[in-house]
């Protein structure tokens, strides 16, 4: 299960109660941190469940976000930026996992988000975090990402 520490003035957020009863009920674990300032600013951590690999996970997300249609891998749940524009993309490791970052932007400009999908078991356990705020803090913002995830443990 995840375990994270979240900077000062953050604070699990309302929607966080929510989707955790949610997700008792349709087998996945959820829960959301944010900004106590800033509603938009918020980092969520799903259980996205199983598939053949990352690289499934990975494509499936890029082509529902485009609205292509693709095979549906065997999910828990999955957040979607429909219409984003893909800013930068990478292979990275978190904690010791194979994990993937997009960067993009809203289709109105608005909002940054950053996706990173990790491999906890390969072929069997993925997670995706998601990471937004207006496109305006997105530098200033990082700070609290790296921080966030430097303290992620998935066990």
């Amino acid at each position: 299960s995840p375990s994270l520490t979240y900077p000062a003035g953050w604070g699990k957020s309302n929607v966080t109660e929510v989707s955790e009863q949610l997700g008792e009920m349709l087998n996945y674990s959820m829960f959301s941190v944010r900004d106590v300032h800033d509603k938009k600013t918020r980092f969520d951590v799903l259980d996205v469940g199983s598939a053949t690999s990352l690289e499934e996970i990975v494509n499936f997300y890029k082509s529902a976000r485009s609205g292509t249609s693709y095979y549906r891998p065997n999910t828990g749940l999955m957040i979607i930026h429909q219409g984003s524009r893909i800013d930068s993309e990478n292979a990275l490791t978190v904690n010791g996992m194979r994990a993937y970052q997009i960067i993009s932007t809203s289709h109105n400009g608005k909002y940054k988000y950053v996706v990173i999908f990790i491999e906890k078991t390969r072929g069997e356990q993925y997670y995706q975090l998601v990471f937004s705020c207006r496109i305006e803090k997105f530098e200033k913002e990082k700070k609290n990402l790296d921080f966030i995830l430097n303290s992620l443990k998935i066990t």
